[in-house]
Protein backbone atom coordinates (compact mmCIF):
# COMPACT_ATOMS: atom_id res chain seq x y z
CA UNK A 1 0.00 0.00 0.00
CA UNK A 2 2.59 2.50 0.87
CA UNK A 3 4.59 1.61 -2.30
CA UNK A 4 1.73 2.43 -4.46
CA UNK A 5 0.93 5.77 -2.69
CA UNK A 6 4.21 7.20 -3.66
CA UNK A 7 3.26 7.61 -7.18
CA UNK A 8 1.69 10.99 -7.83
CA UNK A 9 -2.10 11.05 -8.27
CA UNK A 10 -3.08 12.23 -11.53
CA UNK A 11 0.54 11.65 -13.52
CA UNK A 12 0.09 9.96 -16.89
CA UNK A 13 -4.02 9.81 -15.99
CA UNK A 14 -5.68 13.31 -17.25
CA UNK A 15 -8.70 12.20 -17.23
CA UNK A 16 -9.26 10.84 -14.00
CA UNK A 17 -10.07 13.08 -10.48
CA UNK A 18 -7.33 13.48 -8.15
CA UNK A 19 -8.47 10.81 -5.93
CA UNK A 20 -8.72 7.09 -5.98
CA UNK A 21 -10.24 4.08 -4.10
CA UNK A 22 -8.53 0.92 -4.08
CA UNK A 23 -9.50 -2.38 -2.58
CA UNK A 24 -6.94 -4.51 -1.18
CA UNK A 25 -8.02 -8.29 -0.99
CA UNK A 26 -5.99 -10.45 1.60
CA UNK A 27 -6.00 -14.21 0.69
CA UNK A 28 -4.25 -15.21 3.47
CA UNK A 29 -5.23 -14.49 7.23
CA UNK A 30 -5.04 -11.22 7.73
CA UNK A 31 -7.48 -8.06 7.05
CA UNK A 32 -8.63 -6.88 3.69
CA UNK A 33 -8.23 -3.18 3.40
CA UNK A 34 -9.99 -0.20 1.28
CA UNK A 35 -7.35 2.38 0.32
CA UNK A 36 -8.87 5.68 -0.35
CA UNK A 37 -6.45 8.45 -1.88
CA UNK A 38 -6.91 11.97 -1.64
CA UNK A 39 -4.69 14.76 -3.42
CA UNK A 40 -4.12 16.99 -0.42
CA UNK A 41 -4.90 20.08 -3.26
CA UNK A 42 -8.85 18.97 -2.69
CA UNK A 43 -9.04 19.60 1.23
CA UNK A 44 -7.83 19.87 4.29
CA UNK A 45 -8.19 16.99 7.35
CA UNK A 46 -11.32 19.25 8.28
CA UNK A 47 -13.01 19.18 5.13
CA UNK A 48 -11.73 15.57 4.30
CA UNK A 49 -13.87 14.66 7.78
CA UNK A 50 -16.99 16.44 6.80
CA UNK A 51 -16.56 14.66 3.82
CA UNK A 52 -16.10 11.04 5.00
CA UNK A 53 -19.08 11.52 7.12
CA UNK A 54 -21.15 11.76 4.38
CA UNK A 55 -20.91 8.02 3.17
CA UNK A 56 -19.97 6.66 6.82
CA UNK A 57 -22.53 5.49 8.59
CA UNK A 58 -22.62 3.14 12.65
CA UNK A 59 -23.43 -0.33 12.73
CA UNK A 60 -27.48 0.41 12.57
CA UNK A 61 -26.87 2.81 9.57
CA UNK A 62 -27.62 6.08 11.21
CA UNK A 63 -25.01 8.65 10.24
CA UNK A 64 -22.00 9.29 12.39
CA UNK A 65 -21.44 12.11 15.12
CA UNK A 66 -18.88 14.46 13.93
CA UNK A 67 -15.69 13.88 16.24
CA UNK A 68 -14.82 17.64 15.71
CA UNK A 69 -16.24 20.46 17.14
CA UNK A 70 -16.49 23.62 14.54
CA UNK A 71 -17.20 26.32 16.75
CA UNK A 72 -15.10 28.89 16.40
CA UNK A 73 -12.45 29.01 18.38
CA UNK A 74 -9.63 31.93 19.45
CA UNK A 75 -7.57 28.93 21.02
CA UNK A 76 -7.30 27.46 17.61
CA UNK A 77 -5.97 28.91 16.09
CA UNK A 78 -3.69 30.88 18.48
CA UNK A 79 -4.11 34.15 20.72
CA UNK A 80 -6.37 34.00 23.84
CA UNK A 81 -5.56 30.54 24.32
CA UNK A 82 -4.99 31.03 28.46
CA UNK A 83 -8.57 32.85 28.60
CA UNK A 84 -6.86 36.32 29.36
CA UNK A 85 -8.24 39.33 27.51
CA UNK A 86 -5.07 41.14 25.87
CA UNK A 87 -4.95 44.90 25.85
CA UNK A 88 -4.66 46.93 22.25
CA UNK A 89 -0.82 47.06 22.23
CA UNK A 90 -0.35 43.52 23.39
CA UNK A 91 -2.54 42.44 21.13
CA UNK A 92 -0.09 44.66 18.26
CA UNK A 93 2.65 43.28 19.44
CA UNK A 94 1.80 39.56 19.41
CA UNK A 95 0.58 39.93 15.89
CA UNK A 96 3.80 41.86 14.57
CA UNK A 97 5.80 39.22 16.87
CA UNK A 98 3.97 36.42 14.63
CA UNK A 99 4.03 38.06 11.55
CA UNK A 100 8.06 37.90 12.10
CA UNK A 101 8.30 34.58 13.21
CA UNK A 102 6.32 33.65 9.62
CA UNK A 103 8.53 35.36 7.38
CA UNK A 104 11.73 34.10 9.08
CA UNK A 105 11.09 30.32 9.35
CA UNK A 106 12.25 29.53 6.41
CA UNK A 107 15.55 31.48 6.93
CA UNK A 108 16.13 29.91 10.34
CA UNK A 109 18.62 27.33 11.62
CA UNK A 110 18.92 24.09 10.48
CA UNK A 111 17.85 21.42 12.76
CA UNK A 112 20.80 19.62 14.66
CA UNK A 113 22.39 16.61 12.55
CA UNK A 114 21.42 13.35 14.84
CA UNK A 115 20.83 10.22 13.04
CA UNK A 116 17.25 10.81 12.81
CA UNK A 117 17.69 14.42 11.42
CA UNK A 118 20.39 14.54 9.48
CA UNK A 119 18.89 13.88 5.92
CA UNK A 120 17.20 17.25 6.49
CA UNK A 121 19.56 20.14 4.46
CA UNK A 122 19.81 22.82 1.85
CA UNK A 123 19.63 19.92 -0.83
CA UNK A 124 17.70 17.52 0.25
CA UNK A 125 15.22 15.39 -2.23
CA UNK A 126 12.86 13.04 -1.90
CA UNK A 127 14.43 9.85 -2.88
CA UNK A 128 11.08 7.59 -3.97
CA UNK A 129 11.46 4.78 -1.24
CA UNK A 130 9.77 5.19 1.67
CA UNK A 131 8.52 2.74 4.31
CA UNK A 132 6.21 2.94 7.07
CA UNK A 133 6.06 1.39 10.62
CA UNK A 134 3.20 1.23 12.12
CA UNK A 135 2.93 2.18 15.89
CA UNK A 136 1.30 -0.27 18.25
CA UNK A 137 -2.44 0.55 18.65
CA UNK A 138 -3.65 2.59 22.20
CA UNK A 139 -6.29 2.40 23.80
CA UNK A 140 -7.56 6.12 23.91
CA UNK A 141 -8.94 6.35 27.47
CA UNK A 142 -5.28 4.99 28.59
CA UNK A 143 -4.13 8.59 27.04
CA UNK A 144 -6.84 10.37 28.39
CA UNK A 145 -5.90 8.86 31.98
CA UNK A 146 -2.36 9.66 31.26
CA UNK A 147 -3.67 13.79 30.10
CA UNK A 148 -5.77 13.76 33.12
CA UNK A 149 -3.03 12.47 35.85
CA UNK A 150 -0.20 15.56 34.31
CA UNK A 151 -2.31 18.17 33.64
CA UNK A 152 -1.63 18.29 29.99
CA UNK A 153 -3.58 17.60 27.03
CA UNK A 154 -3.69 14.62 25.00
CA UNK A 155 -1.50 16.29 21.79
CA UNK A 156 1.06 16.48 24.71
CA UNK A 157 1.40 12.84 25.28
CA UNK A 158 1.25 11.58 22.22
CA UNK A 159 4.30 14.46 20.86
CA UNK A 160 5.91 13.22 24.41
CA UNK A 161 5.75 9.51 23.17
CA UNK A 162 7.06 10.90 19.54
CA UNK A 163 9.70 12.95 20.87
CA UNK A 164 10.50 10.09 23.56
CA UNK A 165 10.62 7.67 20.46
CA UNK A 166 13.27 9.39 18.48
CA UNK A 167 15.57 9.83 21.40
CA UNK A 168 15.49 6.24 22.33
CA UNK A 169 16.51 5.65 18.10
CA UNK A 170 19.17 7.93 18.89
CA UNK A 171 20.52 6.68 21.63
CA UNK A 172 20.64 3.11 19.97
CA UNK A 173 21.89 4.49 17.30
CA UNK A 174 25.09 5.93 19.37
CA UNK A 175 24.39 9.10 18.18
CA UNK A 176 27.19 10.97 18.95
CA UNK A 177 25.41 14.79 18.96
CA UNK A 178 22.38 13.55 21.39
CA UNK A 179 25.58 12.84 23.48
CA UNK A 180 27.12 16.32 22.81
CA UNK A 181 24.41 18.61 22.75
CA UNK A 182 22.10 16.76 25.30
CA UNK A 183 18.84 19.24 26.18
CA UNK A 184 20.08 21.76 24.05
CA UNK A 185 19.50 19.86 20.56
CA UNK A 186 17.18 21.28 18.14
CA UNK A 187 14.61 18.99 16.86
CA UNK A 188 11.75 20.46 15.20
CA UNK A 189 8.26 18.82 14.13
CA UNK A 190 6.06 21.16 11.34
CA UNK A 191 2.34 20.70 12.97
CA UNK A 192 -0.78 21.08 10.69
CA UNK A 193 -3.37 23.49 12.20
CA UNK A 194 -6.54 22.88 10.71
CA UNK A 195 -9.22 26.31 10.93
CA UNK A 196 -12.93 25.45 11.96
CA UNK A 197 -15.41 26.23 9.98
CA UNK A 198 -19.25 26.19 10.40
CA UNK A 199 -21.71 23.25 9.72
CA UNK A 200 -23.08 25.31 7.32
CA UNK A 201 -19.85 25.84 5.07
CA UNK A 202 -19.34 22.08 5.76
CA UNK A 203 -22.87 20.97 3.27
CA UNK A 204 -22.94 23.59 0.69
CA UNK A 205 -20.71 21.99 -2.20
CA UNK A 206 -19.30 24.89 -2.80
CA UNK A 207 -17.40 25.69 0.38
CA UNK A 208 -17.51 22.09 2.26
CA UNK A 209 -14.03 21.08 0.46
CA UNK A 210 -11.43 23.71 1.34
CA UNK A 211 -7.84 24.12 2.09
CA UNK A 212 -7.91 26.25 5.17
CA UNK A 213 -4.91 25.07 7.40
CA UNK A 214 -0.95 26.03 7.50
CA UNK A 215 1.97 24.49 9.39
CA UNK A 216 3.36 25.77 12.79
CA UNK A 217 7.09 25.15 14.03
CA UNK A 218 7.12 23.24 17.68
CA UNK A 219 10.57 22.05 19.23
CA UNK A 220 9.80 18.33 20.51
CA UNK A 221 12.72 18.74 23.30
CA UNK A 222 14.08 15.80 21.81
CA UNK A 223 17.39 16.09 23.87
CA UNK A 224 16.17 16.04 27.34
CA UNK A 225 16.67 12.71 28.64
CA UNK A 226 13.77 12.40 31.84
CA UNK A 227 10.37 12.40 30.37
CA UNK A 228 8.79 14.60 32.77
CA UNK A 229 11.16 16.99 31.73
CA UNK A 230 10.36 16.45 27.55
CA UNK A 231 6.42 16.38 28.57
CA UNK A 232 7.05 20.00 30.23
CA UNK A 233 8.93 21.22 27.20
CA UNK A 234 6.50 20.48 25.00
CA UNK A 235 3.62 21.34 27.35
CA UNK A 236 5.13 24.44 27.33
CA UNK A 237 5.75 24.86 23.82
CA UNK A 238 2.14 23.90 23.06
CA UNK A 239 0.08 26.64 24.90
CA UNK A 240 2.52 29.37 23.77
CA UNK A 241 1.21 27.65 20.03
CA UNK A 242 -2.11 28.21 21.77
CA UNK A 243 -1.62 32.18 23.00
CA UNK A 244 0.24 33.09 20.41
CA UNK A 245 -1.19 34.31 16.89
CA UNK A 246 1.15 32.28 14.50
CA UNK A 247 -1.21 30.34 12.81
CA UNK A 248 -3.43 32.79 12.43
CA UNK A 249 -0.85 34.88 11.18
CA UNK A 250 0.90 31.60 8.73
CA UNK A 251 -2.62 31.78 7.61
CA UNK A 252 -2.59 35.39 6.59
CA UNK A 253 0.49 35.74 4.73
CA UNK A 254 0.35 32.51 2.59
CA UNK A 255 -2.97 33.24 1.51
CA UNK A 256 -2.50 37.21 1.13
CA UNK A 257 1.09 37.51 0.11
CA UNK A 258 1.45 34.17 -1.39
CA UNK A 259 -0.63 35.28 -4.45
CA UNK A 260 1.61 37.74 -5.31
CA UNK A 261 5.19 36.37 -4.75
CA UNK A 262 6.65 34.47 -8.20
CA UNK A 263 6.08 30.72 -8.41
CA UNK A 264 9.54 29.78 -7.87
CA UNK A 265 10.17 32.22 -4.92
CA UNK A 266 6.76 30.48 -2.94
CA UNK A 267 8.11 27.07 -3.70
CA UNK A 268 11.38 27.80 -2.34
CA UNK A 269 9.51 29.36 0.80
CA UNK A 270 8.30 26.08 1.23
CA UNK A 271 11.40 24.28 0.57
CA UNK A 272 13.22 25.76 3.14
CA UNK A 273 10.91 25.68 5.68
CA UNK A 274 10.39 21.80 5.60
CA UNK A 275 14.39 21.30 5.00
CA UNK A 276 14.90 23.13 8.13
CA UNK A 277 12.40 20.55 10.34
CA UNK A 278 12.93 17.18 11.26
CA UNK A 279 9.32 15.80 10.76
CA UNK A 280 5.93 16.76 10.01
CA UNK A 281 3.21 15.36 13.11
CA UNK A 282 -0.18 15.00 12.72
CA UNK A 283 -3.30 13.78 15.07
CA UNK A 284 -6.34 13.50 13.74
CA UNK A 285 -9.58 12.85 15.31
CA UNK A 286 -11.89 9.88 13.87
CA UNK A 287 -15.05 8.96 14.63
CA UNK A 288 -15.50 7.48 18.40
CA UNK A 289 -17.08 4.31 16.94
CA UNK A 290 -17.01 1.60 15.06
CA UNK A 291 -18.44 2.74 11.36
CA UNK A 292 -19.72 1.14 7.96
CA UNK A 293 -18.10 1.91 4.84
CA UNK A 294 -19.94 1.01 1.54
CA UNK A 295 -21.52 -1.03 3.96
CA UNK A 296 -18.77 -3.12 5.57
CA UNK A 297 -17.68 -2.48 9.20
CA UNK A 298 -14.40 -1.03 9.37
CA UNK A 299 -12.12 -2.81 11.74
CA UNK A 300 -9.26 -0.15 12.29
CA UNK A 301 -7.70 2.86 10.29
CA UNK A 302 -4.22 4.21 9.30
CA UNK A 303 -3.57 7.55 8.12
CA UNK A 304 -0.63 7.41 5.33
CA UNK A 305 1.06 11.02 3.66
CA UNK A 306 4.29 10.47 2.13
CA UNK A 307 5.87 13.68 2.74
CA UNK A 308 9.36 14.87 1.78
CA UNK A 309 10.18 15.01 5.22
CA UNK A 310 9.79 11.70 7.98
CA UNK A 311 5.99 11.62 8.08
CA UNK A 312 4.22 10.98 11.86
CA UNK A 313 0.59 10.49 11.35
CA UNK A 314 -1.85 9.92 14.43
CA UNK A 315 -5.14 9.26 14.27
CA UNK A 316 -8.20 7.81 16.82
CA UNK A 317 -10.79 5.62 15.72
CA UNK A 318 -13.67 3.91 17.90
CA UNK A 319 -12.02 4.23 20.95
CA UNK A 320 -8.25 3.40 19.95
CA UNK A 321 -5.35 5.50 18.74
CA UNK A 322 -3.88 4.25 15.48
CA UNK A 323 -0.69 5.59 13.97
CA UNK A 324 2.58 5.17 11.61
CA UNK A 325 5.63 6.59 10.61
CA UNK A 326 6.62 7.33 7.32
CA UNK A 327 9.99 7.91 6.33
CA UNK A 328 13.15 7.38 3.57
CA UNK A 329 14.03 3.81 4.15
CA UNK A 330 18.01 4.65 3.11
CA UNK A 331 18.20 7.21 6.08
CA UNK A 332 16.69 5.40 9.18
CA UNK A 333 18.11 2.09 9.69
CA UNK A 334 16.58 -0.31 12.33
CA UNK A 335 13.49 1.72 12.12
CA UNK A 336 11.36 -1.25 12.71
CA UNK A 337 12.40 -0.07 17.10
CA UNK A 338 10.34 2.95 16.66
CA UNK A 339 7.16 1.49 17.53
CA UNK A 340 8.16 -0.55 20.64
CA UNK A 341 10.05 3.13 21.83
CA UNK A 342 6.67 4.56 21.30
CA UNK A 343 4.87 2.22 23.27
CA UNK A 344 7.77 1.99 25.94
CA UNK A 345 7.55 6.08 26.67
CA UNK A 346 3.72 5.72 27.42
CA UNK A 347 4.39 3.14 29.54
CA UNK A 348 7.35 5.22 30.99
CA UNK A 349 4.97 8.14 31.44
CA UNK A 350 1.95 5.82 33.28
CA UNK A 351 4.80 5.15 35.84
CA UNK A 352 5.16 8.12 36.05
CA UNK A 353 1.82 9.83 36.93
CA UNK A 354 0.59 5.88 38.52
CA UNK A 355 -1.41 4.92 35.77
CA UNK A 356 -2.55 1.67 35.22
CA UNK A 357 -0.78 0.16 31.99
CA UNK A 358 -3.16 -2.06 29.83
CA UNK A 359 -2.09 -5.06 28.80
CA UNK A 360 -1.40 -5.11 25.41
CA UNK A 361 0.61 -1.25 25.36
CA UNK A 362 3.10 -3.01 28.36
CA UNK A 363 3.45 -6.39 25.95
CA UNK A 364 4.13 -3.55 22.73
CA UNK A 365 6.54 -2.16 24.62
CA UNK A 366 8.82 -5.09 25.33
CA UNK A 367 11.79 -5.98 22.94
Amino acid sequence: IVEHCQDTLGEGRDDLPWWEILIVKNTGVGSSACVVRVHHVIGDGLALVGAFEKFLTDVDGASIKSPISFKSSASSAGGGGNGKKKGIFSTVWSLVEATGHVLMLGATKYDDDTVFSKMNHSKMKHSGKREAVVFPTIPLDFIKRLKTAAKVSVNDILMTAVSQAIHGYCEAQNDPVLAKKGPSIQCRALLPVGFPRSPNELNDPGTAMRNIWCMVSCDLGVGHKDIEDRLTHIHQKTQEMKEKPRAYMQLKVQNNLGPYVPTSAGQQTVYDTFSRHSLVLTNVPGPSKKCLFAGKPAKSVQLFFDNLLTQVDLMSYAGQIYGNMIFDAEQLPDSIIFGRLYAKALVELAKRFDVIVPPEVQKAACP
